[in-house]
């Protein structure tokens, strides 16, 4: 079997055992499915990196690590069974689950100083940003009631906000991870939604722990198995290599989805505000909750369109300053005319088509790049040409439909009239 297969074979019998699991009672009332899967899932991890071979094994090798922990944990609750209803907290399963966090935590680390170039603090502040707003969330839904709940012992309490904090470093590293200068790829995008998936089943077991729950329950226990196989898919995946490669290039762009992040991010503490003033009957807090998010909204979306500004005029000053360039090192008419067109192509951006009129005698002969980068040329009318060489025309000019047909224009064209010396214009 290819890598590629061996990757499929294992996401899809991942996805169908966990269905089993939820669907079938007597895999979910016995006591061998859980080792099973969790079992599985570290050896996809351990099989992911003989047989991919990623030149830095150190970060999988702390996954493999952290997995097995959260698997010994499984041991634990499974083996100890009803028996272990009573056993005082914290128990062995959660000092191992806790420990877990380490090696996690630190193989993300390892990931994400391989891959960073250099650091970047536009990326950090981002990372910080996303971070802090979602810790929001196990801190009001799981750290504050853990410390507020009259009925926990502390063991319990300790465990919990020991595992919140677990989780938010992991988000944390992860997050960091996601938006660093490395690669991507399908590998890193698959890690990535294995910890979400991991982060969500530690929230919701968390808050159902606090409302007197004993069980996780079959979906969250489901959850926690497509955790595991999400990592060891990802181990699996033949991309599992690049993950800790620097890219060519780093990538400094504020792209719509890094600021939609950055933004539900930051609206989450005035959501909680909204909610909890809508639940209280405050109705002059959630008036000022939702104005301030309200505001916010606008203001990036007017900062987004400034950026974008700021964007737009680097890319024509790089494109002026490389036909600059070729310009000076034109030795003749047709090298000018051929600088003139890329650099009109580079402005236009992708799938732009520059055309250059150079007027000649009693007809004139246009220069292009088509949509494939090639040069064509070919020759247009004494009306045309008139109408292109007229100087006492504004600077952009429209054209009537016969001379848009003879250039080849479509209909919202329009043509630039550029001096690029005496007698010639285009």
């Amino acid at each position: 079997m290819s890598r590629r297969s061996v990757w499929v074979c294992h996401l899809a019998a991942g996805v169908l055992t966990c269905a089993a699991y939820v669907v079938v009672p007597a895999l979910h009332r016995g006591d061998g499915a859980p080792i099973a899967l969790g079992l599985w899932a570290l050896a996809g991890v351990c099989a992911g990196i003989a047989i991919n071979r990623p030149r830095d094994r150190l970060p999988w090798i702390c996954f493999a690590c952290g997995i097995a922990l959260f698997w010994l944990g499984v041991v634990d609750v499974t083996l100890a069974g009803d028996s272990g209803a009573g056993r005082p907290m914290p128990t062995l399963a959660d000092i191992l689950q806790l420990g877990a966090y380490a090696p996690v935590v630190a193989g993300l680390t390892i990931a994400s100083r391989a891959r960073a170039a250099r650091t970047h603090a536009g990326s950090l502040v981002d990372a910080l940003i996303i971070t802090l707003g979602l810790s929001l969330v196990p801190a009001v839904l799981v750290i504050a009631p853990s410390v507020s709940h009259a009925d926990l012992d502390a063991g319990t309490r300790v465990m919990l906000i020991g595992r919140a904090l677990g989780d938010l470093l992991t988000l944390g590293a992860t997050v960091r991870l996601a938006l660093d200068g490395g690669r991507r790829s399908p590998a890193l995008a698959i890690l990535t939604a294995s910890v979400v998936v991991m982060l969500g089943d530690d929230l919701a077991t968390a808050v159902a722990r606090l409302d007197g729950a004993v069980g996780a329950g079959v979906w969250l226990e489901a959850a926690r198995f497509g955790f595991y196989l999400l990592w060891a898919a990802a181990a699996l995946h033949p991309s599992m290599s690049r993950l800790s490669e620097p890219a060519s290039t780093a990538d400094e762009r504020l792209t719509a989805g890094r600021l939609g992040l950055l933004a539900g991010a930051t609206l989450i503490a005035p959501g909680f505000a909204i909610v909890d003033s809508a639940w209280r009957s405050h109705w002059d807090s959630l008036a000022a909750a939702a104005a301030s998010a309200a505001l916010f909204c606008l203001v990036v979306s007017r900062m987004a369109g400034l950026v974008r500004q700021r964007e737009r005029a680097a890319a024509r000053e790089r494109a002026l300053t490389a036909a600059g360039g070729l310009l000076v090192g034109a030795s003749d008419p047709q090298e000018i005319a051929i600088a003139a067109l890329q650099a009109l192509a580079e402005l236009g951006g992708d799938g732009a088509q520059a055309r250059l009129c150079r007027l000649a005698g009693d007809g004139g002969r246009v220069l292009a790049i088509d949509d494939r980068g090639a040069l064509v040329d070919w020759t247009v009318d004494q009306g045309v040409a008139a109408l292109v060489g007229d100087r006492s025309a504004g600077a952009s000019l429209s054209l009537p439909l016969y001379a848009r047909e003879q250039l080849r224009l479509a209909q919202g064209d329009r043509v630039l009239r550029l001096e690029l010396g005496a007698g010639a214009a285009g």
